[in-house]
């Protein structure tokens, strides 16, 4: 089985009306998307084959974000809590340069 394997960089997240847009774009979602958190967990929730999510520059997104910021990262992780085939991970970009 194949895992889709989607990166999100903080630092191309620079507004709320943007971040939607963006994350749609990244997990290649060509269904309806509301444009907020609401349907991007139901978006999450309907994944039945396992996608592995990465976050690199948490920093500039909460910088970018702010609450909202936190708010998506809560979403993403209670996300991968509920539904086993979402997996998302919190990378350090110096990480992945290595």
């Amino acid at each position: 089985m194949i895992m889709i394997k989607v990166v999100l960089d903080g630092k191309d997240m620079k507004n709320k009306d943007y971040v939607h847009l963006y994350i749609k774009h990244q997990l290649d979602n060509n269904e309806y998307y509301g444009n907020n958190l609401d349907a991007l967990w139901d978006v999450l929730m309907s994944y039945s084959s396992k996608i592995e999510i990465r976050l690199l520059n948490k920093e500039s997104l909460i910088a970018n974000l702010e609450d909202y910021g936190y708010a998506l990262i809560d979403l993403f992780e209670d996300a991968s809590k509920e539904n086993k085939n979402v997996i998302f991970e919190i990378h350090n970009t110096r990480e992945e340069k290595q």
